[in-house]
């Protein structure tokens, strides 16, 4: 599997960007398991394959930083390319920037909305309130250009509790223009009208994953038994 997703990352389009998903799958044992996928869009339907997995006893920084040291090593093409990575911006994931200086990493919409839900109701905020304002944030994000974007958070943002306009400015707001927004995803030929970009292949194979623990256990040796495409076990 590895060998096609490089095949692919060497190939260059025109029309697709090769889109990359990397997440983290929780509640699958006393272990984590860390998986990057990629669409096929060499085919018609594009469908999410799986490339590479890790598991790992701990989520730390120095743990992505080896998988994506054998990512680099294991597909070559990656220290090249400039695909894109959607992650829920997790801090430590900024390892792949770090080592693939040419990759474009974006952030996934529905993690933004969700957070900023979770923030407003820490916060005490009425439902409606809530609903007020991610609709806010929603629209934010689909502004066409950043001078209609600017022209809108100006507008909201005056009415926005002092608190929230702090939360939305250190947690939305400084990652706009270069892995957030309509721009940039128009730029990279996958913004979608209704949901940006998300992580809901990600999302999927997660649920995939801890329905199979579920029903069969959730031992590290189930991956091997059913031939995981590459597997990565570290322990710290």
């Amino acid at each position: 599997m590895l060998q096609h997703l490089n095949s692919l990352l060497s190939t260059r389009s025109l029309t697709h960007t090769q889109l990359l998903s990397y997440d983290t799958t929780f509640n699958v044992g006393d272990f984590y398991i860390s998986v990057l996928l990629f669409r096929a869009v060499c085919f018609h339907e594009k469908p999410v394959m799986p490339a590479l997995f890790m598991l790992h006893e701990r989520k730390l920084r120095s743990t992505h930083q080896k998988f994506v040291e054998i990512l680099s090593d294991k597909v070559p093409a990656m220290n090249d390319s400039n695909c894109m990575l959607v992650t829920d911006g997790e801090v430590a994931f900024d390892v792949f920037e770090d080592k693939f200086p040419k990759l474009n990493k974006v952030m996934c919409w529905n993690h933004i909305l969700s957070s900023a839900k979770q923030w407003l109701r820490n916060h005490s905020a009425a439902s409606r309130d809530i609903q007020v304002y991610v609709d806010c944030i929603r629209t934010l994000l689909h502004m066409p250009t950043s001078a209609a974007y600017m022209q809108c958070y100006r507008d909201n943002s005056r009415l926005w509790s002092q608190a929230f306009k702090q939360y939305y400015d250190a947690e939305i707001n400084c990652h706009i223009g270069r892995s957030l927004g309509r721009p940039v995803l128009e730029r990279l030929n996958v913004y979608d009208a209704n949901s940006g970009v998300t992580q809901n292949m990600s999302e999927g194979f997660n649920t995939v994953m801890r329905l199979h623990a579920g029903m069969e256990g959730s031992s590290a040796r189930r991956l091997h038994a059913h031939r995981v495409p590459a597997a990565v076990f570290l322990q710290q």
